[in-house]
């Protein structure tokens, strides 16, 4: 944050200790079988807590360094494209599949059970052929959508709301933090003040705005839809 530091210095950060501690209990609790890390914000950008392994050893941390397939949280950028493009959830795609007998797989059989479903309904269940489609016929627009986000996408517009998009915990929350924060991708911060030996504050670190991935309208549209898969 460019702030010089006595020899004896304070840094307030933006973490919750409980929040802080519930976390890094709950990766303790899978290490030795799974891999797990967990990162949390508030939407305006700052961390309230992180942890990718049991120990805070070393300076690479899975919940920031990692890149890792997103799964179907990656629909979240074709969702944008839809209401960029003007398109309404209430269109309806079919339930087959797109290449060879199999392609995607859809594991939900409620997605299986109907020829044909709106994009409202693929998208509370995660269906993931319609939105495959929905992607495909977006093109390279979700492609970009994808880099707006500071994320790299993956080489076809297909693989993006099937796990092809690939990033860190971290990422993807300020991703969907900037559905709250009004279409502003927000700055992740940590440091709150650095405070000097007779407890005057040093410094403070500058806020910055990110830049705007989707206009606040489209931001409240998308943020609308995704109560339908939490219902």
């Amino acid at each position: 944050s460019g702030i010089k530091l006595p020899a004896d210095y304070r840094l307030i950060v933006f973490l919750d200790p409980e929040f802080q501690r519930t976390l890094q209990a709950q990766i303790c609790s899978i290490t030795g079988t799974y891999q797990g890390a967990g990162f949390f914000m508030r939407p305006s950008g700052e961390a309230l807590a992180l942890a990718g392994s049991c120990t805070y050893t070393g300076e690479w941390n899975r919940a920031t360094d990692i890149a890792r397939s997103i799964g179907s949280t990656g629909k979240l950028f074709p969702l944008i494209g839809v209401h960029e493009a003007g398109l309404s959830l209430n269109e309806r795609f079919s339930t087959w599949p797109l290449r060879r007998s199999t392609w995607p797989a859809e594991p939900n059989r409620l997605c299986r059970k109907r020829a044909v479903v709106t994009l409202d309904f693929a998208l509370a269940q995660s269906c993931n052929r319609p939105w495959t489609e929905v992607s495909m016929r977006l093109g390279q627009r979700v492609i970009d959508i994808v880099r707006r986000f500071d994320i790299t996408p993956p080489n076809a517009p297909s693989l993006v709301p099937i796990g092809g998009v690939q990033t860190s915990p971290m990422k993807l929350a300020q991703a969907y933090a900037a559905l709250e924060n009004g279409g502003m991708l927000p700055q992740i911060r940590f440091l709150r003040a650095a405070i000097g030996p007779r407890g005057n504050i040093v410094g403070l670190p500058v806020r910055k705005d990110g830049p705007r991935v989707m206009s606040s309208a489209t931001a409240s549209s998308v943020l609308q839809a995704l109560r339908g898969p939490v219902k």
